[in-house]
């Protein structure tokens, strides 16, 4: 599952849903592969609604496209998959009603959250990094060293699900966290909030490459 699971992956931020069709339509031309459609506080028939246009968006540029959240949507309209954060529908219950055929992603913020729900998801998104403006209520921050520490134990019980940092995520933080096993991030005020949103995927999607080098260099030192 790890090879389907994007390393660079886009959480649309709280705007108009004009605003936000416009950002994913322009996000997906400069080469994101993976779209987290993230809305609340939005009407049904308008989420419905602003879902679909995103989706079309994501299929025209090959895609993966995932509702924040809304389960029931995900599989109306057969998106990817959805992602079920600490407070959304149990993953277990998400997972009876979707089937296989569907991506489910979790939140976790501890370790103890992360075992809670590896034996369904399909990947863990692990956060928040740092304080960030693009979601309101915040789980504990975690620092580099907080997402150190649980991906050590993820490392010791050979854990194979992949885990992507969220919240707050810049490119820097990307070595800073090579050889910690952690396969990717997700990223949305970098975007949101930059001039120049080709210079800022280019710059992760280098470090990402950086990190993948030095990362297979640890593991084959390690096995030599």
């Amino acid at each position: 599952m790890s090879n389907l699971i994007s390393k660079l992956q886009y959480i649309t931020a709280q705007e108009e849903p004009e605003s936000v069709c416009a950002n994913v339509s322009e996000i997906c031309a400069l080469g994101i592969d993976w779209i987290q459609l993230r809305i609340k506080d939005l009407p049904p028939d308008q989420w419905k609604s602003l879902a679909i246009q995103c989706q079309t968006i994501c299929k025209l540029h090959d895609v993966t496209f995932i509702l924040n959240d809304n389960v029931e949507l995900c599989k109306e309209i057969n998106a990817d998959g959805v992602h079920l954060g600490k407070a959304d529908m149990n993953v277990k219950e998400a997972r009876r009603f979707l089937g296989d055929n569907f991506i489910i992603g979790a939140t976790a913020n501890t370790y103890k959250d992360l075992l809670r729900v590896e034996p369904v998801a399909d990947y863990i998104g692990l956060g928040p990094l740092r304080r960030t403006q693009t979601k309101k209520q915040l789980s504990p921050i975690l620092g580099v060293d907080g997402v150190q520490d649980v991906m050590k134990k993820h490392i010791m019980d050979a854990l194979e699900i992949p885990v992507v940092v969220v919240g707050g995520v810049i490119p820097e933080d990307i070595l800073r966290l090579t050889g910690s096993n952690v396969h990717g991030v997700a990223i949305s005020a970098a975007l949101k909030d930059a001039s120049d949103r080709n210079a800022v995927i280019a710059d992760f999607k280098e470090q990402l490459e950086k990190s993948n080098k030095e990362r297979n260099g640890i593991i084959t030192n390690s096995g030599s």
